[in-house]
């Protein structure tokens, strides 16, 4: 198939990236003064780990012993919008990424508090490969069978920090949940 100029025809994961996102800047660009009005909330926590923990993101880490220091803090975000089963909720995270075994337990308790349905609420990270490791998330980083297996105690640390993780997250989407405030104005 030939590209024509402007249309990039790219089928990775059966998603043309370059088409939607020039797409979006375009009425981005072309529309910069609409508003939506409703029930917005918005919340963010700091989700920096308190003990020394492994970094995920690449494999040449491993080698490499815990972090123990702070140069930057991370955290998580999370903007809700509307009411009711129209909810919904947005939340992002400093990570490499978040696993399914993190969104499945927070997305579900989230939607039983609030009654939002499963589907209107999404998780996402900012990819970082200066965050914390979070058990679920590239398990062949730290594989044992290719060497490279985490020592009893820094299993520990990423285990406390993934419950950590799991309950900020639900902290910080039931923040930005509860601080719904009718009327506010999101202009873009």
């Amino acid at each position: 198939m030939r590209a024509r100029r402007g249309l990039t025809m790219c089928f990775i994961r059966g998603a043309c990236r370059t088409l939607g996102t020039s797409t979006l800047l375009v009425w981005l660009l072309c529309c910069p003064t609409v508003a939506q009005t409703g029930y917005f909330g918005a919340a963010q926590i700091d989700i920096t780990p308190t003990t020394p923990i492994r970094l995920s993101g690449y494999v040449g880490r491993d080698s490499l012993p815990e972090s123990t220091g702070v140069q930057q803090h991370i955290m998580a975000s999370a903007a809700a919008f509307g009411i009711g089963s129209d909810t919904s909720l947005l939340i992002t995270v400093d990570s490499t990424g978040v696993p399914g075994n993190v969104v499945d337990v927070v997305s579900a308790n989230l939607s039983a508090s609030f009654g939002i349905p499963r589907e209107r609420i999404v998780i996402s990270s900012t990819h970082s490969h200066s965050a914390p490791q979070i058990n679920g998330y590239l398990p062949n980083l730290f594989d044992p069978a290719a060497g490279r297996a985490l020592t009893p105690l820094e299993q520990q640390h990423v285990n406390t920090y993934t419950s950590q993780i799991t309950g900020w997250l639900q902290q910080v989407g039931s923040n930005a949940l509860s601080n719904r405030s009718p009327g506010n104005q999101i202009t873009w």
